[in-house]
């Protein structure tokens, strides 16, 4: 089956998203990612159930999106609950307390637990692990070079796997650690789920860095994992056909041999006026390759959002509704 869709964000008021979800079928969407944020969380629980109820009332698979949570997953959010935990935050080389939690302290994974709980009561099918990750200097405009964690559990862990102190460097040793760390986190993330409800599927977004490529194989593994995709955004340079074709491709290797399911998420944020067109050519591209998977960031092309906008963000949603439109007449 060929699965179509969009993410959504930004609103939280019913009769709007009645609107909005019958433009997303419009444009030939049967999936939507709904975020599920911090302030998700704390302050919309019971406004999220009604609008994933909808959501499956118009048809259409549910995933849920822990925006921004922590610090650790990716999105546009802020969040809350470090600032006022920051034993758990993530210890730059140099010492400063990021206030951003570090995937192995054992307090932010029981609150991730809970979130687990909050986010599947909605009703939503999927379980959407967003771009996990340990800090990103260039996410905060820091230098290449800096790095996290060297908090006390990190340290911890470091010694007692390699036999020594864990460096002030970022060595291969490093990369290693932090890898296998995600891995563990996510790892325990999906049984939670699996555990608290059996028939919730479970979706990664790896970010699509090419020096972490030979890491994708090991997430691809985790047996409690359905799903496993990127988002080959060509923001920040690049050919979009040829990124969109890389990445498809490592996905679909690691989703044959592991029995997943791969997916593609396309840009739908950002594009400059006269490239409207790159949009439809990469979802052709990850289509060709083999993805039945293809969702794009993010609802009417962000046009509700300054910072993500596109130049002209109605005309890329209609270009992302007639490429979905061309591919289901193909199946």
């Amino acid at each position: 089956m060929l699965t179509t869709g969009t993410s959504y964000f930004g609103n939280r008021m019913l009769d709007h998203y009645l609107s909005d979800l019958k433009d997303m079928k419009e444009h030939h969407c049967n999936s939507v990612l709904h975020c599920f944020s911090e302030n998700d969380y704390f302050f919309y629980k019971d406004s999220m159930k009604d609008i994933v109820a909808a959501s499956h009332d118009a048809g259409l698979e549910v995933y849920i999106d822990p925006w921004a949570v922590g610090g650790v997953f990716g999105g546009e959010a802020d969040w809350r609950w470090v600032p006022k935990n920051l034993e758990t935050s993530q210890i730059r080389m140099d010492g400063k307390i990021l206030g951003m939690a570090c995937p192995n302290q054992p307090k932010f994974r029981e609150f991730m637990k809970d979130w687990i709980r909050t986010a599947l009561d909605t009703g939503a099918d999927i379980a959407f692990w967003d771009e996990p990750h340990f800090y990103l200097p260039g996410w905060c405009g820091d230098p290449r070079d800096y790095w996290a964690c060297r908090c006390n559990v990190c340290q911890e862990m470091y010694q007692a796997q390699f036999g020594e102190p864990l460096p002030l460097v970022k060595t291969p040793e490093v990369k290693q650690f932090q890898a296998e760390s995600l891995y563990n986190f996510l790892r325990e993330m999906c049984i939670t789920v699996k555990e608290y409800k059996p028939h919730v599927r479970n979706c990664i977004c790896l970010l699509p860095y090419r020096d972490t490529l030979e890491t994708w194989e090991r997430f691809a593994s985790i047996p409690e994992l359905d799903i496993i995709g990127t988002d080959p955004y060509w923001l920040w340079g690049g050919d979009p056909e040829e990124m969109v074709r890389f990445f498809s491709d490592r996905i679909m290797e690691c989703a044959g041999k592991h029995n997943k399911e791969g997916q593609i998420w396309i840009q739908g944020f950002k594009i400059v006026k006269g490239k409207e067109e790159e949009v439809s050519k990469a979802i052709q591209t990850a289509y060709d390759c083999g993805i039945r998977n293809i969702c794009t960031w993010a609802y009417r092309a962000c046009g509700q959002m300054s910072h993500l906008r596109c130049d002209d963000s109605p005309k890329v949603w209609d270009i992302i509704g007639s490429s979905y439109k061309n591919l289901h007449q193909k199946e």
